[in-house]
């Protein structure tokens, strides 16, 4: 059994997830030895980056394989050739890339997907990680994102409509709309 520590959070309006475990330690000489494995991962709410920036292409195409010609078939994605996707600052490049929305929710116009790294390259054995050193990978990435998908929506935290950030203002994270404020105003 594997224990899998996992951090999640809101960093300009876009969720995150970092996730930290042990493992036995392939390469040491002690056969007790572990170490520490790193990930993080950012979701895009496709429905919150604006037409102009083509939020259907985000939403890839499965490619079925297999890795030998007697095994089951697999799905792959080839986000490393996504036109942004691919150019984020990611550590060692995109390694993760999946569809977290149901079947129900994308009937309903809502897909979300989930791409991410991680830190378990040749490179990085013998390396330490912590999470404050991932929290800043993780903000470097979706301060890229934002760069690279102008005028990606913030949810209003008080009604939960998509904004541009000159409908409202970000505070500590949160997005609240001046609609949303306006309401929550009249209710206090």
């Amino acid at each position: 059994m594997n224990k899998i520590i996992k951090y999640t959070g809101t960093y300009r309006g876009i969720g995150y997830e970092i996730c930290n475990w042990e493992m036995k330690d392939y390469m040491s000489d002690d056969p007790e030895a572990m170490k520490q494995n790193w990930t993080y991962y950012i979701y895009i709410h496709l429905n919150m980056i604006p037409e102009e920036s083509n939020p259907d292409s985000y939403w890839l195409k499965a490619i079925k394989f297999k890795i030998t010609p007697d095994s089951i078939e697999r799905i792959r994605y080839k986000y490393d050739e996504h036109h942004v996707i691919g150019n984020l600052p990611w550590h060692g490049g995109c390694t993760w890339y999946s569809k977290e929305s149901n079947q129900d929710d994308v009937e309903m116009g809502i897909r979300v997907v989930k791409v991410g790294c991680d830190y378990q390259h040749y490179w990085d054995e013998g390396r330490q990680y912590d999470v404050d050193m991932l929290l800043q990978d993780v903000q470097d990435t979706i301060d890229k994102l934002r760069e690279m998908i102008p005028g990606y929506k913030y949810r209003c935290s008080w009604n939960g409509k998509l904004y541009d950030i000159s409908e409202g203002e970000l505070n500590r994270e949160s997005f609240i709309s001046n609609e949303g404020k306006a309401v929550k105003d009249k209710s206090i």
